[in-house]
């Protein structure tokens, strides 16, 4: 378990917990897919549900990867993207 990975992730504080971060796209119920910004994860898309216990990052290497993965699936009329 990976109680604090957004210290590590993206630091910031309870008042800002995804400093460091710019969201990409709501999921539904919560999950954000969240592309990091800064720190050691720059350049990578994790999916976060709300959870503590640790990032969820793509297979992706980075953004450009997740990016161009994510237009193929809305071109092929794909209604869910993970």
């Amino acid at each position: 378990m990976y109680e604090d990975w957004l210290a590590e992730v993206a630091p910031g504080d309870e008042d800002e917990p995804y400093r460091g971060t710019l969201a990409l796209s709501d999921q539904g119920c919560g999950g954000l897919s969240i592309l990091v910004v800064s720190g050691p994860a720059r350049g990578r898309v994790t999916d976060n549900g709300g959870s503590r216990e640790g990032p969820i990052f793509t297979g992706d290497r980075d953004f450009l990867s997740w990016y161009e993965r994510w237009l193929d699936a809305v071109l092929a009329g794909e209604r869910h993207f993970r």
